[in-house]
């Protein structure tokens, strides 16, 4: 290459490397996670409560909230596939 295309590629690849947008890393193994764990949470709670334990407000609050969402309703009791 001669002089002048080097030049022209130097200045070509320094704009590309200064205008080039930062990619943010990718949340969905981090996001998929979250979820998983919070329907396990839910799992539990519902199972506690088919087995009859007795929940605490907070955990009564959030079984029913959650089966609400299921459509299913918390006070008949059945088994969860």
């Amino acid at each position: 290459m001669t002089d002048i295309a080097k030049q022209l590629h130097i200045a070509q690849q320094c704009y590309e490397d200064m205008t080039r947008r930062k990619k943010k890393p990718s949340g969905w193994k981090l996001s998929i996670g979250k979820k998983v764990n919070l329907f396990n949470f839910h799992k539990t709670l519902i199972e506690l409560n088919l087995a009859g334990e007795k929940l605490e407000d907070e955990s009564l609050k959030d079984a029913k909230n959650y089966v609400r969402t299921m459509n299913v309703i918390l006070a008949l009791k059945r088994k969860l596939s």
